[in-house]
């Protein structure tokens, strides 16, 4: 038994030497080394771009010309009429067909109106669109003393317009107006 705790002792011995001669050794010498690289580059590009841009127009114009005259027409007592050109003097002897007109922009036309379409210009402040020409023409197309062709015919229409009862009544004296 006094052996194993020699060993022991021995062994215990060897280990403590071993760490105090670790410890107690100056540390070795130690080298660095340091290396610095220095670059440097340089770049010079020059560049020219040139651009030339040709542009050609070309401009194509075509006036299309709309005859509209002369035109056939049929009117309220179906007979089939032929008018030669645009009407440029016009004659209303309806309310409706001046209201027509006014919508359709030929108010500036309009050379002479019955009564009855003049005083519904009245009321809706239309009357600024008449030409300063323009003549009020007295008619009762329900009175057999109403028609005053003559009155028209002063007037020097190229168109004289009325709905198909005022024409139903006055045909005779409107077809020797021509």
């Amino acid at each position: 038994m006094a052996s194993k705790v020699w060993i022991a002792a021995v062994v215990v011995v060897a280990i403590v030497a071993w760490f105090a001669g670790y410890y107690s050794r100056a540390p070795a010498a130690q080298t660095a080394t340091v290396v610095t690289t220095y670059s440097e580059t340089a770049t010079t590009t020059y560049s020219t771009t040139v651009t030339t841009t040709y542009l050609t127009t070309v401009t194509t114009t075509t006036t299309v010309v709309v005859r509209y005259y002369p035109i056939t027409v049929v009117d309220a007592l179906n007979r089939t009429l032929q008018i030669a050109a645009e009407p440029a003097r016009v004659v209303s002897l309806a309310p409706s067909i001046t209201q027509m007109l006014v919508a359709l922009g030929l108010c500036s036309r309009i050379v002479g109106l019955d009564q009855f379409s003049y005083q519904l210009l009245k009321e809706l402040n239309y009357t600024s669109c008449l030409p300063a020409d323009a003549e009020v023409v007295k008619i009762n197309a329900m009175s057999p003393t109403g028609f005053n062709g003559d009155a028209i015919i002063l007037l020097k229409p190229d168109l004289v317009l009325a709905d198909s009862g005022f024409e139903a009544m006055w045909a005779k004296d409107i077809r020797k107006l021509g």
